[in-house]
């Protein structure tokens, strides 16, 4: 068994890429484009002189308030794992220009 840890850095380095696109989207699709829509079922379930009906308040609106709350917490989870990840791409890479630097002196 060996103690040498193999890395493929492209492999990573796409990874994060692709982990800080896709956040990206899922934020957009589940913040800004979920806002959107909430806010029109809004209006349509609104008389013209702005009473929302009782359907909105005590059944859509705190199923929504709910998935809000969740949706919250999985982008915070998936940000703590970028974070993880892009800590340990510099540790792993900043040894690696060390090591480097170190045969480059020889």
């Amino acid at each position: 068994m060996s103690d040498i840890t193999v890395y493929d850095k492209a492999t990573i380095t796409n990874m994060y890429n692709e982990l800080h696109r896709l956040y990206g989207q899922l934020s957009q699709a589940g913040v800004d484009d979920m806002q959107a829509a909430s806010e029109k079922l809004r209006l349509a379930w609104s008389d013209d002189k702005g009473n929302i009906n009782a359907a909105y308040t005590s059944g859509y609106e705190p199923v929504k308030n709910a998935w809000d709350a969740e949706f919250a917490d999985t982008l915070s989870v998936l940000n703590k794992i970028a974070v993880a990840l892009e800590t340990a791409m510099g540790n792993a890479f900043g040894a690696d220009a060390r090591i480097a630097d170190g045969f480059g002196a020889i």
